[in-house]
């Protein structure tokens, strides 16, 4: 081993056992060889005579790279060595027992000069090449590289090229095409007829090579009575691999872009039709041969949709000729319809293999022939009438989608039972695994896209077909869930988009068949996909549900949703989801229930126990990701922060929210759901006989503690979503004080676990909820929350959280808020400029969130941690705004102006940075109407005016607006103009002819603004209104930042100029 083998096998070494100094080292020498304009000689040299493979791979990547950068400029005897070198290594390839990573590199190298040289230098290439494949296996397994190569290398156009390289891969396949692709094809048909018996696997290489070239040679090179026999004849050997290889060439066969007709006749040519045919009832693989079975099922996908293709070229010639006026001749219109039909009925004869593939138990063979059916179906939509055999292909679809919609038999029971429950659906089913559930999800999404075109083009027929559905799984007592829930799934999808007039219950399509739901009783219902499958349907068609007369279906539903197949149900995610869908048929039958007190009364009666369970039982998992679950097949994957059980709770709350009940069974329903409630929240505070630190939780019997807090609380919240604020606080305060002492528990929450975030934002949340509910009941109790929520230490997330809450207050309560206000802002205002402090970035450059920035993404430097606090008070920032902005347009500005002069003065300061310079319009826009509205309400003395005309007109309204960051065409920057505009109005109202002094004296001309340009502002601010002035700060905008102006405002500013001329000329 010399130096330079040494060298290599350093520079390549992966384990660490060479020093790092030394592999730089030995990394430099080689760069230094690579460097040498003969470095290819050595290459040439010490390929064949090294022993290592590393030194070999080593010489012909260098040998590549020479090759590319100095091939052109080599003498010709230079060369002519290399060219012969590389061919003499090839024609030995058989002796040199080289591995396929270097057999690869070698083709590339040889690809590279054929790319240089053929055919003006080497126009014997591929002939060359032909003429080694009879020295056997080995130089055949070189030709299908090369022939690879040549193909990624230089033809392929799926790789995006430079135009140079686009040309020349055409000028490659013009060259082939008239010299050597026969050849080539002949080589092909003698390479698979001698080889596929003995060596398979080579013959799949020479079939990937084919499949490579088919898109750009003559098709009758592969498409002749040689050829595509043998590949039939290869087709059915015992190699899964070769077979695959043969329908990979013969799917690109039919691929082949052509005419339609020339595409039909081709189809008819090849036989392969009768073949298809075939599969309908013996399909050509097992099913264990996944990847097999999804080869045959693109060839059958591409064979069908090729002849639908080709039928839809024809018909649209014949329309789009027929539609500009032109006469087609007798013979065009028969050949025309002679395709068609002959596209149609090949299509007939290949239907049944088509429903056979899409109710193939293989995994990812039905959803191959998708997109044919899709195809299928969007044709029909246009043609002018269905015959009988296209209505008899929708039919046979319905029925194989069906089928293909069934959850696998793996769905079956939780745990070991003797029962066949599984398949008569007596159990409760147990969860797929969570790659099966999204893969279904994902197939039953396509399957029903599918079905509901069909509804579209043949209503009645896909309402009897479900019909029929229906009455087998209520008839047959045999019926297996997967049937059932497939059934009732279809009967499901009948209801989107559907009339109201076929919803009606006794006379719409849909409705009878809703309602012959409701009225049956189901078989395998306490099996979880039937479970869910019926709630979802139930609450679909809620509405036949009201409008049938006398509800006599209404207390059947509700018990489903109440009993042991919904709520009750022993699969957590039925029962979850049962609540939420609960919930929501409540909403919607709340009204047919005013008048059947006794039903309400059993229903109430039925939810105590699930009422006690859910508030006593919180799932340890709140708030994380839900994953798409095949219990709730009608429903994406969903995040919630809370137990959505709770809906149960939402739902009672809807029920006792009516007036129609009695007035004191219905306190006694509601003191019975809140007191324990309460006293759940009493006795797992700290004090109440638990034991809890004021952080986070930190052990296993305290995460327990806080979670019943949360789950007492939140269930307390969504009770009062359905109690109007008027019945509690007017019509019967009874029901209010039930509320109010809710409140004053709840205060304790902030107080003695001030540290829980969690806990914080629920309690956060039900004083927004208590706001809407109790009205000016709750006033009492806001001084001792916000005292509690606005502590030192909070951050930007809790300022954010206390700001949003008082600006509820002020919308709700305005100006009866004001006593409240004047001892809370000034504690606000100092905890947000302690997060925010004068050397806070006020221009949002540091972080724009992405919904604004416009590149989707945070600006800025700051990474991770850094990233997140700053995000946190930039958004802060903006709530910090909307807070100044609520205060200042419900009446309540004056608050802002009593507040001690340093927190109003920092308070101004933050509002003149974010109006003058944020990167936002929008947040600009902001602020400059708080300060119009505080302007508007301000007595003017001479300090106050000089404020004005500095700091808000010469700093916010001009050289904001001219000192970049604005896009004077974006609409948002528009609307803020109007709002600067009227600012500087209204600034000239208060400061007189002084303003336009200073902006014209100080203000434009450290702008570098012409004389000109100050008479025309200070005549706008004078004589024009608000959208003339708008308009005309946004053609100087335009013209500052090099846009170009329409003539319009050109026309507007000379008119400007001319008239500021003539008044100065009268002065």
């Amino acid at each position: 081993m010399d130096d330079f083998e040494k060298a290599v096998l350093f520079s390549f070494d992966q384990t660490g056992a060479v020093d790092l100094g030394l592999k730089a080292r030995a990394q430099g020498y080689l760069d230094d060889i690579r460097r040498n304009p003969d470095s290819w000689r050595l290459c040439l040299a010490r390929f064949p005579s090294s022993g290592y493979v590393e030194v070999k791979f080593w010489c012909l990547q260098t040998l590549h790279e020479s090759v590319k950068a100095t091939y052109t400029s080599q003498p010709p005897e230079s060369r002519l060595q290399m060219k012969q070198t590389l061919m003499e290594w090839l024609r030995q390839i058989g002796t040199a027992d080289l591995p396929p990573f270097l057999r690869n590199k070698l083709a590339q190298i040889i690809v590279s000069l054929v790319q240089i040289e053929y055919p003006s230098e080497w126009p014997s290439f591929f002939h060359d090449l032909l003429g080694m494949l009879s020295k056997g296996p080995p130089l055949v397994d070189m030709f299908c590289r090369i022939m690879t190569a040549v193909d990624e290398d230089v033809i392929s156009l799926e790789i995006n090229r430079p135009q140079e390289e686009v040309k020349q891969s055409m000028q490659l396949k013009d060259a082939m095409r008239e010299t050597c692709i026969k050849d080539v094809a002949d080589a092909w048909t003698g390479l698979v007829a001698a080889y596929h018996a003995v060596q398979p696997d080579l013959t799949v290489s020479v079939l990937a090579v084919v499949q490579r070239y088919v898109s750009w040679i003559d098709i009758s090179l592969v498409a002749n009575d040689k050829f595509m026999p043998l590949l039939f004849s290869v087709m059915g050997t015992s190699s899964e691999w070769l077979r695959g290889a043969v329908v990979d060439v013969v799917t690109e066969v039919v691929g082949k872009r052509m005419e339609a007709v020339p595409k039909l006749a081709l189809i008819q040519g090849l036989g392969i039709i009768p073949t298809c045919c075939r599969w309908a009832t013996s399909p050509p693989y097992q099913d264990d041969q996944l990847e097999l079975g999804q080869k045959f099922a693109r060839l059958l996908n591409a064979l069908a949709t090729e002849l639908l293709e080709s039928w839809k070229k024809v018909d649209n010639q014949v329309t789009s000729l027929q539609a500009v006026g032109l006469a087609v001749n007798a013979e065009a219109s028969k050949e025309a319809a002679a395709a068609c039909d002959a596209a149609q009925r090949l299509l007939d004869d290949l239907f049944p293999a088509i429903l056979a593939t899409l109710q193939s138990p293989v995994e990812g063979v039905p959803m191959t022939i998708m997109p044919f059916l899709l195809a299928y179906v969007n044709k029909l939509k246009r043609a002018p009438s269905l015959t009988q055999p296209m209505v008899q292909h929708l039919k046979d679809t319905m029925e194989a989608l069906a089928s293909c919609a069934s959850f696998p038999s793996e769905a079956a029971l939780l745990g070991d039972s003797d029962q066949d429950d599984d398949n008569v659906g007596g159990g409760a089913g147990a969860a797929l695994d969570e790659d099966d559930e999204v893969a279904q999800l994902s197939r039953r999404t396509e399957l029903f896209t599918l079905f509901r075109n069909i509804v579209k083009l043949m209503p009645e027929q896909a309402y009897s077909f479900v019909e029929a559905q229906l009455q087998g799984i209520v008839t047959q007592s045999s019926a297996g869930y997967q049937e059932v829930e497939v059934a009732i799934s279809l009967l499901y999808q009948l209801g989107e988009g559907a009339s109201e007039e076929t919803l009606k219950a006794e006379t719409g399509a849909v409705g009878r068949l809703a309602l012959g739901l409701m009225q049956s009783d189901i078989p395998c219902t306490s099996h979880r996909l039937v479970a869910i499958s019926l709630m979802e349907a139930y609450m679909r068609y809620a509405r036949v549900l009201q409008s049938e007369p006398g509800q006599a279906c209404l207390p059947r539903v509700l018990g489903i949703f109440l009993g042991s197949c919904g709520i009750g149900h022993p699969d957590e995610g039925v029962s979850t989801r049962a609540c939420y869908l609960f919930s929501r048929l409540v909403k919607q039958v709340r009204g047919n229930l005013v008048s059947r007190p006794g039903l309400t009364h059993s229903i109430l009666t039925s939810l105590q126990p699930h009422l006690a369970r859910i508030a006593t039982d919180p799932p340890a998992g709140m708030g994380t990701q839900k994953t798409p679950s095949a219990v709730r097949p009608h429903h994406a994957g969903e995040t919630s922060a809370t137990d959505d059980r709770l809906y149960t709770f939402e739902a009672v709350g809807q029920l006792l929210g009516q007036e129609e009940l009695d007035a004191e069974e219905q306190l006694a329903y509601l003191s019975a759901l809140l007191q324990p409630l309460l006293s759940q929240i009493d006795s797992n505070l700290p004090g109440g006989g638990r034991m809890l630190n004021g952080g986070a939780a930190s052990g296993g019997s305290q995460d327990r503690t806080v979670l019943l807090v949360m789950q007492a609380l939140e269930a307390v919240t969504r009770l009062s979503k359905g109690l109007p604020s008027a019945l509690i606080t007017r019509t019967r305060p009874k029901l209010g004080a039930l509320l109010m002492e809710a409140t004053e528990k709840a205060q304790r929450i902030p107080q003695l676990l001030p540290g829980n975030k969690p806990l914080r934002a629920r309690y956060i949340s039900f004083l927004h909820r208590m706001v809407e509910c109790l009205g000016a009941s709750l006033m009492g109790y806001l001084p001792a929350a916000l005292d509690a929520l606005m502590q030192p230490g909070a951050d930007a997330q809790d300022m954010c959280e206390v700001i949003i809450l008082l600006n509820q207050l002020m919308i709700r309560y305005k100006d009866t808020l004001q006593p409240l206000l004047l001892e809370a802002l000034p504690v606000c205002l100092k905890l947000v400029h302690a997060l925010l402090p004068s050397e806070w970035d006020w221009s949002g450059r540091n972080f724009t969130s992405p919904a604004t920035s416009g590149t989707g993404r945070p600006t800025g430097t700051a990474t991770g941690a850094s990233t997140e606090d700053t995000r946190e008070r930039s958004e802060l920032q903006r709530t910090y705004y909307i807070l100044l902005h609520t205060l200042s347009y419900n009446g309540l500005s004056s608050i802002l102006v009593q507040t001690q002069p340093p927190l109003l003065d920092t308070a101004l300061e933050a509002l003149v940075r974010g109006a003058a310079a944020h990167v936002e319009p929008a947040t600009r826009r902001t602020c400059v109407q708080v300060l119009r509205q505080l302007v508007t309400n301000m007595g003017v003395s001479e300090g106050s005016r000089r404020y004005l005309e500095q700091r808000v007109a010469g700093e916010v309204c001009i050289k904001g607006l001219f000192q970049g960051g604005l896009d004077a065409r974006d609409a948002s920057t528009v609307t803020l103009l109007l709002d600067i505009a009227q600012l500087l109005k209204l600034l000239y109202e208060k400061c007189g002819d002084g303003l336009l002094t200073y902006l014209g004296r100080e203000v434009l001309p450290s702008l570098g603004a012409a004389p000109a340009l100050q008479e025309q502002l200070a005549q706008h601010v004078r004589s024009s209104d608000a959208k003339q002035l708008k308009t005309w700060l946004r053609d100087i905008m335009q013209q500052a930042s090099g846009l170009p102006v329409t003539s319009s405002a050109a026309s507007r500013q000379k008119a400007m100029a001319a008239s500021a001329a003539n008044g100065a000329m009268l002065s």
